[in-house]
């Protein structure tokens, strides 16, 4: 008989499923690729992961040494906020009044050719809520650090659950 992740896990098992995705340093990135826990398994959906203005003037003004520069990207968060991403938006948490956790990556990003890959790795303990979207920022604080990209459209329930979820974003930059 086939057992489902989520019994398998209430049985002790520790959940570990990743984000993959590509793009384009634009206003937009390309598809990206999302896990969804359902009741039976974890499945691949489709989402968009949208670099949003401030992330591309955060780019710029590191990449020219503008405004001291500011700090580098280095942090994932995750928040319960079901709102779409949008261009205009300056952090996950749109209202400000949904859970949210943004923590360092579990290393530094690292650069293979055109690609940037950055992880971090949320478990019961620190992001015990709905997901619904995730994203970088250049720092660990929400509404404070600038947000560089924002990814929605998906929901990852995990409430009540011994879980750790490993996210992972891959930056394609590219010159078309």
């Amino acid at each position: 008989m086939r057992q489902s992740a989520k019994d398998r896990q209430q049985q002790g098992g520790i959940l570990t499923a990743k984000i993959h995705g590509r793009g384009l340093l634009a206003a937009k990135l390309d598809v990206e690729r999302i896990l969804k826990w359902t009741d039976d398994e974890i499945e691949m959906i489709v989402g968009h992961n949208l670099v949003v203005n401030v992330g591309l003037q955060l780019s710029a003004d590191r990449t020219f040494g503008i405004g001291g520069p500011p700090a580098a990207v280095s942090a994932m968060g995750v928040t319960s906020d079901a709102g779409a991403a949008a261009a205009g938006d300056t952090r996950l948490d749109i209202g400000g009044d949904d859970d949210v956790t943004v923590l360092a990556f579990d290393a530094t990003a690292t650069r293979s050719g055109q690609v940037v890959s950055a992880a971090r790795t949320f478990t019961q303990a620190n992001a015990n809520f709905v997901h619904r979207k995730i994203g970088m920022l250049n720092g660990t604080t929400d509404g404070t650090s600038t947000l560089y990209n924002a990814i929605s459209g998906f929901t990852i329930d995990l409430v009540g659950l011994t879980f750790s979820i490993t996210y992972q974003i891959d930056v394609t930059f590219s010159s078309s």
